[in-house]
């Protein structure tokens, strides 16, 4: 094989294993809420109750969620962290004491 094509083949497969493994990346997980002044889902991390990161853990316990804590932040997969619906519905169980009670 020539040097060029040697080089062609190398790159691709750095190229390609970056995106095969992608998905399996951690984001940090910011609360996801519905602004009605944005008419949309935005990240708000400045209105959470004290416990909300343990409770979010138990949110993803329950639906048997991928994630990581490090220094006392959760890590999600990023292709959770990508649907914001799902996101919403984390974080709004987590702050939701009713939910929290019926699924302990």
């Amino acid at each position: 094989m020539n040097k060029k094509l040697r080089t062609l083949i190398v790159l691709s497969l750095i190229i390609g294993s970056f995106f095969i493994l992608s998905p399996n990346r951690y984001e940090q997980f910011y609360p996801i809420v519905w602004k009605a002044e944005y008419d949309g889902l935005v990240i708000d991390d400045l209105h959470l109750p004290e416990n909300f990161y343990s409770n979010l853990e138990k949110v993803l316990v329950y639906y048997n969620e991928d994630y990581k804590i490090e220094d006392g932040i959760i890590y999600v997969k990023k292709t959770l962290y990508s649907d914001m619906d799902l996101c919403w519905n984390y974080t709004s169980k987590a702050v939701n004491k009713t939910w929290l009670h019926n699924n302990e």
